[in-house]
């Protein structure tokens, strides 16, 4: 193999992640919050390749949304702030459409329990652009939440 076929080689292998990586990538917003004392605050989140695996997918948090006014809750149980955090890490895609194995970060039982919480995770892309989104603990995946597009003007964090 000479040099130009192997940069070429090279090219496409370095593109491989990107491309399938950007098979879910965009802002949504993640709906009201079902634990009560969220008060129906939702996330505004932005997806793409995760940092340490370019070939999985990440999420990060874009902006919180609270519609009874600030909380004052914004550091997650670790420390970290939430706008800016990691909630989706390690998410693969099955086929078109469809991506698994990832895990999500439940922000609002967190920070109710005071302890960094990490399900399972599956999310399906409708064809109206919504997110079929369903956290799993195990094989039982009993949230079931549906997330909107949101205008992607937002800087990253």
């Amino acid at each position: 193999m000479g040099l130009r076929q192997a940069l070429l080689a090279a090219c496409a292998f370095l593109a491989a992640p990107a491309a399938l990586a950007g098979g879910l990538s965009g802002d949504y917003n993640t709906g009201p919050s079902l634990v009560e004392e969220a008060k129906g605050a939702s996330l505004n989140i932005r997806f793409h390749p995760c940092t340490d695996d370019a070939t999985t997918v990440c999420a990060s948090v874009l902006a919180m949304i609270e519609p009874q006014g600030p909380s004052g809750r914004t550091t997650l149980p670790n420390g970290d702030p939430v706008v800016g955090a990691v909630m989706i890490r390690k998410l693969t895609t099955k086929r078109e459409n469809e991506y698994r194995g990832g895990e999500i970060l439940a922000i609002d039982e967190s920070m109710k329990k005071g302890k960094m919480l990490w399900y399972g995770l599956k999310i399906d892309k409708n064809s109206d652009g919504a997110l079929a989104v369903t956290g799993c603990l195990a094989f039982i995946c009993p949230r079931k939440m549906v997330w909107t597009p949101v205008a992607s003007d937002a800087p990253a964090p």
